[in-house]
């Protein structure tokens, strides 16, 4: 029974492996190929009528593609509170140009990229 709890373990350690060493990948890939450009954190939609009830919450992302179009998306949910964007900072972003353009926020996430568009606040 041990025998095969330990091997349960080391395949689920196996997969949790595979899929940071993918993030990895996904983020040098964007930060060699990518292309930059820094956004705006704005205020998400508050519901009519309503006061905001958590400050921490999440932001969305607003940026210029190099093509000229403006694109807002929503941001990374932060792992710590001192790494969240706040309204009005600016941060730092990379995109795939042809076709991803969702970002990643390495100001909410200690660095590490997960998607398809990665950046760093400043």
């Amino acid at each position: 029974m041990l025998i095969l709890f330990g091997a349960w373990v080391a395949v689920a350690g196996g997969v949790a492996a595979l899929a940071g060493l993918a993030g990895l990948h996904r983020v040098r890939r964007l930060r060699r190929d990518g292309v930059t450009a820094w956004a705006l954190a704005v205020p998400g939609p508050e519901p009519a009528g309503q006061q905001p009830t958590d400050p921490d919450r999440r932001v969305r992302l607003r940026y210029t593609l190099s093509d000229g179009r403006v694109v807002e998306r929503i941001g990374p949910v932060p792992d710590r509170r001192s790494g969240a964007p706040r309204p009005g900072d600016k941060v730092l972003i990379w995109y795939d140009p042809p076709t991803r353009t969702t970002p990643w926020s390495s100001a909410a996430g200690a660095g590490q990229g997960t998607g398809r568009s990665s950046s760093s606040g400043c």
